[in-house]
């Protein structure tokens, strides 16, 4: 006679394939972030002021006869000419003087502080007085 099993016993189960275990995965350090950084307002800075007139007329004129053109180009005011160029609302600030004299081209700076009448290139010489 047979025997039956009881009822707590149940048959045995299938297994499945075996499940494979990918490599331990490393997790760097945590990373410390420093405290806010404060940024200070942007300070303006006042351009430089000019003499109570507020623009003034500066001259320049070439001493060098060889000097065919006059290119005058200012922080205040430009202009371009033959022999000399006038600026009538010139302010304070820098200046640069290019004359041409043939192929070449001769280049003064200046610094414009006030009215004044400049005589540029003396000699061949890159300067204006």
């Amino acid at each position: 006679a047979e025997v039956a099993a009881p009822a707590e016993v149940a048959a045995p189960a299938e297994v499945a394939a075996p499940v494979e275990v990918a490599a331990p995965v490393e997790v760097a350090a945590p990373v410390e972030v420093a405290a806010p950084v404060e940024v200070a307002a942007p300070v303006k800075v006042a351009a430089p002021a000019a003499p109570s007139g507020g623009t003034f007329r500066v001259e320049f004129r070439s001493a060098d006869p060889a000097v065919t053109e006059i290119d005058v180009y200012c922080h205040v005011g430009e202009g371009m000419g033959v022999g000399t160029v006038v600026i009538p609302n010139a302010g304070v600030g820098p200046c640069k003087i290019t004359g041409t004299k043939g192929d070449t081209r001769l280049i003064a700076l200046v610094s414009l502080q006030e009215a004044r009448t400049y005589t540029c290139f003396e000699g061949g010489q890159r300067t204006c007085r």
